[in-house]
C-alpha cells in the first residue's frame, strides 16, 4: 500500500513492542510508559474503545509520577500480571494491551497469512491512534499486544515508518513461566486453534506445548520483522534489561526518539524499581527429562538467539 508524507509522519510517531508471552513485555511497556513523552493505550481506552480521546487521562499522572510506581508495579518492581491491583489502583490510567481498540478498528486476532488490511481498517486504525496520541500528548504512542506478533504486516500498512522493539527471553524460562500462569490452560493457541486444556485432554504433553508455543511466537515475530527496513527494529533481551536496566531503557528510549532526561522524575522512578537478575527457576526445578523435552523442541531457535551453545540435551 502506497504511503504519503502525511501518513509517514504519523507512522514515525507510533511504536510497537513485540515479544512472546511471558518475555517481560508488560514490564518493559510500563517502564517506557512511565516517561511523560511516551503515550500509551490505557485501561480507559480499553474499556471504551469507541472514544480514543479518553487517552487524555494519561496526562493526569504527569504531575504525580510517584503514583505510577505505586499503582503500575508490584512492591518488588515487577508488573502486575497474575496479581490483581487493589480497587483504588484500578482507576489509575495504566498501560493496557488494548485489544479492544484493535477489535473496534476491524483488526482480526490472527490475520490470514498474506492478507493485508483494507482501506477502511487502515483509516480507522490511523484515526484512533492519531486521536490517542493527540489526547495523551508525547512524542510517540507505544502499543504492546501479544497478538501484534502476528500483525506486523497490518501495522506496517497503517503506520509506515513505525518503530518496533522486540524483547526476547530464553525460551526455557518462558516455557517454565507459562506453566505457572492462571490463563495458560484456557488460552487458545493461535497455531493450534485449541487451548492447552483441550490438547492435553487429547493426549498432548504439557511440556511440549509450552516449548512449542515460544518457537511459534518467535517464528511469527521474525517473519513480521523481516518485511521491515531494519532501521525500524530494535532487538532487546529480557536478561539484559534486568542486568542493566538504566542502560537498556535509555537505549530503548533513544530508539523511540525520546530523551530519558527530558522527564526529570523518570530516572529516579526507574532506579526505584530495583530490577535485578535472578536465578532461573527452570534450571533447578525441572528434571533432566523435562529439560530435555523443552530444549529439544526449542534447540534451533535457542541457538539462533544465542541461548544455546552446546548440543541439545536428549530426554
Amino acid at each position: 500500500m502506497n504511503s504519503t508524507p502525511e501518513r509517514d509522519t504519523l507512522g514515525s510517531r507510533v511504536s510497537v513492542l513485540l515479544g512472546a508471552g511471558r518475555s517481560g513485555t508488560t514490564l518493559l511497556y510500563k517502564i517506557l510508559s512511565m516517561h511523560r513523552d511516551v503515550a500509551y493505550v490505557s485501561n480507559y481506552v480499553q474499556k471504551v474503545p469507541s472514544v480514543p480521546s479518553l487517552a487524555f487521562a494519561n496526562r493526569l499522572l504527569h504531575r504525580l509520577p510517584s503514583i505510577k510506581r505505586r499503582t503500575w508495579f508490584l512492591e518488588e518492581g515487577g508488573a502486575y500480571m497474575n496479581s490483581k491491583r487493589i480497587r483504588v489502583h484500578a482507576v489509575v490510567p495504566t498501560p493496557f494491551e488494548g485489544e479492544a481498540i484493535y477489535r473496534h478498528c476491524g483488526v482480526p486476532l490472527t490475520p490470514v497469512a498474506g492478507a493485508v488490511p483494507g482501506l477502511e481498517v487502515v483509516t480507522r486504525l490511523r484515526s484512533a491512534f492519531a486521536v490517542m496520541l493527540g489526547a495523551a500528548g508525547g512524542d510517540t504512542l507505544l502499543t504492546k499486544r501479544t497478538a501484534n506478533n502476528r500483525r506486523v504486516a497490518w501495522l506496517d500498512a497503517a503506520f509506515p515508518k513505525a518503530r518496533y522493539i522486540h524483547l526476547v527471553r530464553d525460551g526455557r524460562a518462558v516455557a517454565y513461566s507459562l506453566l505457572r500462569v492462571n490463563w495458560w490452560d484456557d488460552h487458545t493457541l493461535f497455531w493450534a486453534g485449541q487451548t492447552p486444556r483441550q490438547m492435553t485432554a487429547g493426549g498432548a504433553d504439557p511440556m511440549e506445548l509450552v516449548a512449542r508455543n515460544w518457537v511459534q511466537e518467535i517464528a511469527e515475530i521474525e517473519a513480521g520483522l523481516a518485511i521491515l527496513d531494519q532501521s525500524q527494529v530494535l532487538q532487546m533481551r529480557y536478561e539484559d534489561l534486568l542486568t542493566d536496566p538504566v542502560r537498556q531503557v535509555e537505549r530503548a528510549l533513544d530508539f523511540l526518539g525520546v530523551s530519558m532526561d527530558a522527564d526529570p522524575a523518570f530516572r529516579q522512578l526507574l532506579e526505584g524499581l530495583n530490577l535485578r537478575p535472578a536465578p532461573e527457576s527452570w534450571r533447578k526445578r525441572w528434571s533432566e527429562s523435562e529439560r530435555g523435552i523443552v530444549q529439544n523442541l526449542q534447540a534451533s531457535t535457542l541457538q539462533r538467539w544465542g541461548y544455546l551453545v552446546d548440543a541439545p540435551t536428549t530426554a
